[in-house]
């Protein structure tokens, strides 16, 4: 979808940026010539292979790449060149507020977010707690200890449940947002059925492109068992 990045079509999708989101732009980053993904294996004991992967960050004006993707690239090398993805484990998670924030600020810009969704949500769960305790708090003092009925406590703690879970679905997206988000849903079942693969030409170009969104979209099984179907 012009003018999105993989990872603003995945959090469109669901409110939330994943891990799916995070790897998708790494594989956008290198469809966009920033970098280049080597896989590398390693014999161990046993002869049993240890896979692993090399990023390698190529030198490239990066003016055009959005906050989001130029932190993402800084959060990956720092000053290097050369990195190994077993090398992040336990280190990258720190990067992730940061790269979140981008994403929300991103679609905020854009005019597809009604506010910072991150924001919105932490700020109406913290509301509910406290009104749920609040209700809890005044039910036992005032009710309980005068009828002794337990009834209306059950009802306050059971209804704190579906509370928190109305607080979470708060943000919501813009007329525009609520538009793309029909056409990423459209997008990611004609990736799930594979229609395209008769119906495209330029198969190499489309498949290229549209890897980042299906990692992104979770259907990226559907769509390398189809590149494999084009013997590719």
């Amino acid at each position: 979808i012009k003018g999105l990045s993989s990872a603003e079509i995945g959090t469109i999708v669901d409110h939330k940026i994943d891990i799916n989101d995070i790897v998708s732009e790494i594989i956008e980053l290198a469809r966009l010539g920033f970098l280049k993904i080597k896989k590398t294996e390693k014999k161990k004991i046993l002869g049993i292979k240890e896979t692993d992967y090399e990023l390698i960050k190529i030198d490239k004006i990066i003016t055009d790449l959005n906050n989001f993707q130029k932190n993402l690239l800084d959060s990956l090398f720092g000053d290097l060149y050369v990195i190994k993805i077993s090398d992040l484990k336990n280190k990258f998670y720190k990067k992730l507020p940061k790269l979140r924030s981008d994403i929300y600020s991103e679609l905020v810009k854009k005019g597809i977010s009604d506010g910072n969704w991150e924001k919105i949500q932490g700020k109406w769960v913290g509301i509910v707690f406290i009104l749920n305790f609040l209700a809890i708090f005044l039910i036992i003092s005032l009710f309980l200890k005068t009828t002794g009925n337990a009834g209306p406590v059950v009802v306050a703690i059971v209804g704190f449940i579906p509370s928190i879970i109305l607080a979470i679905k708060i943000p919501r997206r813009t007329a525009w947002g609520y538009s793309l988000y029909r056409q990423i849903t459209g997008l990611k079942y004609y990736l799930g059925k594979g229609k395209w693969r008769e119906e495209i030409m330029e198969k190499n170009l489309f498949l290229e492109e549209m890897l980042p969104i299906a990692i992104s979209l979770g259907v990226v099984n559907q769509l390398a068992n189809d590149m494999k179907d084009l013997g590719m």
